[in-house]
């Protein structure tokens, strides 16, 4: 059987809406040497049956069905199958640009790099913005030049997104890059950080080849989600255990890009969930995040990146303070932008 040039990575999990159009954008790829790994996740909807029929009409295309175990799990074993010289994922709930696959493998072989790292549009609504990496661009970065610039990186979300980056499957196989299935919480940027550090080249692109639609849940719409504390801290532990364990990632620039990311997103995300619980947001509940290991650390090193409100300036500086009632005071006296407390798709 012949070995295809990439293999793409589409996870699904209940995205009937979405998936359509996000598997026909790969399907009129102008480069056609590829094949698409689709994971159903145990979908309730009928997703599974949507990827059925592009799998019947294109023989590029192959569907494993299994149950509901995340997306880390969908994203590892579409890795264990995937057969291509190049992997790339792409969420279902987004789509791609015609040349993506024709772009990416270009660059990528003529600069024989082992990750390379692409920008992105992205789409709220009516709204498009550009986005790309705080890397360089359009030159090869070796070791350890490449960590030099991830310090900066940290507190650009470089790390966040598996999608942002293409890699040779060989770089993956051989240092065993995978998802922590264990986190149902950013574990996309543990992966990605492990691909940099491991990394022996890498290139950067402005190009926006991928189009990243974010569909934020109304403030009025929003569920809890229990135990969304403890999954933040879990990821944290791996987080801090994976910098501990390389010597050239215990940097306070490191350390505060890290800081920085709990405190601007993380923080808004677990505040707002209390919002959406049934006891709310009670001093209680606001304490138990405020003693975490979490903000023990992150305090310890944080400086702001410059992105945030003024309001969540005078949040952060309450919630340091334990000033918890002012907090709820400030914080339920207008609702925060959308786009603030919805940064990612966690």
């Amino acid at each position: 059987m012949k070995r295809p040039k990439i293999s793409l990575i589409v996870p699904v999990y209940n995205v009937s809406k979405t998936i359509v159009k996000c598997l026909s954008s790969i399907e009129n790829q102008t480069f056609d040497d590829f094949e698409v790994i689709i994971v159903d996740d145990g979908s309730t909807d009928n997703s599974g049956d949507l990827c059925r029929r592009f799998v019947e009409k294109d023989k590029r295309f192959f569907l494993i069905e299994k149950g509901n175990e995340g997306v880390s799990s969908a994203r590892n074993v579409a890795i264990k199958k995937a057969f291509g010289h190049y992997i790339g994922f792409v969420d279902s709930d987004d789509y791609i640009d015609k040349h993506f696959c024709e772009i990416l493998f270009k660059i990528i072989t003529e600069n024989n790099v082992d990750v390379l790292n692409f920008g992105y549009t992205r789409i709220d609504g009516e709204r498009k913005v550009v986005s790309y990496s705080s890397f360089p661009k359009n030159r090869i970065i070796r070791e350890p030049e490449i960590l030099d610039f991830m310090e900066t990186s940290m507190l650009n979300n470089d790390l966040w997104y598996p999608w942002r980056n293409f890699v040779k499957r060989e770089f993956i196989e051989k240092n065993f890059i995978r998802f922590d299935e264990n986190q149902r919480i950013g574990d996309d940027s543990l992966f990605n950080l492990k691909c940099f550090v491991f990394s022996k080249s890498f290139y950067s692109i402005k190009e926006p080849l991928y189009f990243y639609v974010n569909n934020p849940i109304s403030l009025t719409q929003a569920k809890f989600k229990p135990g969304l504390l403890a999954q933040y801290e879990m990821q944290f532990r791996a987080r801090l255990a994976f910098h501990k364990e390389h010597e050239v990632l215990k940097s306070e620039g490191f350390y505060r890009g890290i800081s920085t990311n709990y405190i601007e997103h993380s923080l808004f995300m677990m505040l707002e969930n209390l919002k959406n619980s049934e006891t709310g947001m009670g001093r209680v509940e606001i304490n138990e995040i405020r003693e975490s290991e979490i903000f023990d650390f992150s305090f310890n090193h944080y400086t702001s990146s410059g992105r945030v409100t003024m309001k969540m300036r005078i949040i952060i500086l309450l919630f340091k303070l334990r000033l918890f009632r002012m907090l709820t005071l400030v914080y339920n006296f207008s609702l925060l932008p959308e786009k603030t407390l919805f940064l990612k798709k966690d």
